[in-house]
């Protein structure tokens, strides 16, 4: 019992750092095994670059948290905006690497579908990937419990909304986008969330990097590379 006791002081006071540039936030947060410390959200548009390494100063600064006391990095691997992928990853790659931390790459649609766990039901997250296009995935949600239940993909709205055959949470900057498109097709079976819930937090980024982090073999760095999907605006037209 002392030995559990003391396992579970270690995982309470694990500091992780996460950053989310995958999509139009710019979002940083610092969490432990109780929560989130602190948290930082930039919702301009500008370039991530722009902001992320003052934010990550401002951050620790607010939690009175030196760099080398951070344990873990956790960054949004996408899928999302390419730029703003190779941001963030650069970014924790270069920090971990600096103090030797581990570091681990999540999901944009399971972090989209871990900030609906209060709902119960089926989810489905979309983020807007311009050209007519979602970048999307279904969930299943039961007593808090998410459940993946179909491949992240892209695809346009319309077909997304097809693949639901029973009531269905929206969520995410393509249910924004097209909310329209959602309403005509599922009508009163369709469910949103409102405001700033359709957009990326670190802090659920630090929270799905913890559980990560807890099997050894998401440690490698070997993750640490970018969930595209589909080809870069450059390749695509190329082809055309």
């Amino acid at each position: 019992m002392a030995d559990q006791s003391r396992q579970r002081k270690r995982a309470d006071t694990v500091k992780i750092l996460a950053v989310d540039t995958a999509a139009r936030a710019c979002s940083v947060a610092l969490a432990d095994g109780g929560g989130t410390i602190a948290e930082l959200n930039y919702f301009h548009g500008q370039t991530h670059s722009k902001h992320l390494a003052t934010m990550v100063a401002a951050l620790l600064d607010m939690a009175s948290v030196r760099i080398d006391h951070v344990d873990a990095f956790a960054v949004d691997a996408g899928p999302g905006t390419f730029t703003g992928l190779r941001i963030g990853l650069a970014t924790v790659k270069g920090l971990a690497d600096a103090t030797r931390k581990p570091a681990v790459g999540v999901s944009s649609l399971d972090v989209l579908a871990s900030q609906a766990e209060f709902f119960t039901g089926q989810i489905c997250c979309m983020l807007d990937a311009r050209r007519g296009e979602v970048y999307t995935a279904r969930y299943a949600v039961r007593d808090s419990a998410v459940e993946k239940i179909s491949a992240e993909e892209v695809i346009s709205p319309q077909q997304a909304v097809a693949a639901n055959a029973v009531p269905c949470l929206y969520i995410g900057s393509g249910a924004v986008v097209y909310r329209d498109v959602i309403s005509e097709i599922a009508g009163e079976a369709a469910r949103y969330v409102e405001g700033d819930a359709n957009y990326l937090r670190a802090s659920t980024v630090a929270h799905l990097g913890s559980r990560q982090l807890r099997v050894p073999a998401a440690r490698e760095d070997a993750n640490l590379v970018p969930n595209y999907i589909r080809r870069s605006d450059a390749e695509y037209n190329k082809l055309w």
